[in-house]
């Protein structure tokens, strides 16, 4: 028995089939894309988030080791550390003046030294320190061996009144250390009594070749002797480049970037208290 002939309709696919292909075909390009996209937006928010983890890794190191290396002088009452606190914008941060043996290069000598280091926040351009297109940002200079001999070590200097007095320095932009900080904050471990003092508005912190004391904010002038300190507790917080965006167009709050983009990072850190001069 033979088998009809198979015939095929000339006609080819109909609209209603070439309607479907077409719908099935968008349907499954929406998908890709979307997930694309969603992969793309992933991979930037861990990227972004990789870089903010460096960047506060990178100043708790820089902090970290000019605390370590912190020099105190045994036959002078020369301040060698001065943290006090002082308020950017509405964001809380500590102006930090010390002598360390910083490990940086240092231009002036290939032997090392005691240099003076100072840490500042302020809220300006990075690039022209304006006022224009502000960021949050936190900045460290530092002094060549020579400088600060012939600075802050000259006479009895304070490294604090030397670095207040030379205050636009150490926030020039070629001293920017990293951007979107909103609070930069320190405490202190008492050696006597195993309490943190935290640098705020009413509390400041100095160290000299006589002791360590608790100094009033501001004025520096000191109203207790603390027995020591042992430790520093260094406190950042960032905002992610999306929040530092909306702060700086006036968008939302400080409060606002800190609950909706903040993150804050925590180092403790010991301080031997060297001494070399």
């Amino acid at each position: 028995m033979k088998m009809p002939p198979i015939t095929r309709n000339p006609a080819g696919f109909t609209l209603i089939e070439m309607l479907v292909a077409t719908a099935i075909s968008l349907l499954l390009l929406t998908v890709i894309l979307s997930l694309a996209q969603s992969g793309m937006s992933t991979n930037e928010r861990l990227m972004g988030s990789a870089i903010r983890d460096g960047d506060a890794l990178f100043v708790l190191n820089s902090i970290a080791r000019d605390l370590e290396a912190l020099m105190i002088p045994r036959k002078m009452n020369t301040e060698v550390l001065v943290a006090n606190s002082e308020t950017i914008s509405g964001a809380p941060s500590t102006r930090l003046a010390l002598l360390s043996a910083a490990t940086d290069r240092d231009p002036d000598s290939h032997t090392g030294g005691e240099r003076a280091v100072a840490y500042r926040m302020a809220n300006q351009n990075p690039i022209t320190g304006g006022s224009v297109s502000p960021v949050f940002a936190l900045y460290r200079a530092i002094l060549s061996v020579k400088e600060t001999f012939d600075g802050p070590l000259v006479d009895g200097t304070s490294v604090f009144d030397f670095w207040d007095a030379q205050s636009p320095l150490v926030t020039d932009p070629q001293n920017f250390l990293v951007g979107n900080v909103v609070a930069f904050e320190l405490s202190f471990l008492r050696a006597d009594n195993g309490q943190w003092v935290k640098i705020d508005t009413n509390h400041g912190i100095r160290i000299t070749g006589a002791g360590v004391f608790l100094v009033t904010n501001p004025g520096n002038v000191a109203t207790e002797v603390l027995g020591g300190v042992v430790a520093a507790q260094i406190s950042l917080s960032f905002v992610k480049p999306a929040g530092a965006k909306l702060l700086t167009n006036g968008t939302i709050t400080l409060a606002q970037a800190n609950e909706r983009f903040g993150r804050t990072v925590v180092r403790q850190v010991l301080i031997l208290q060297a001494s070399s001069f």
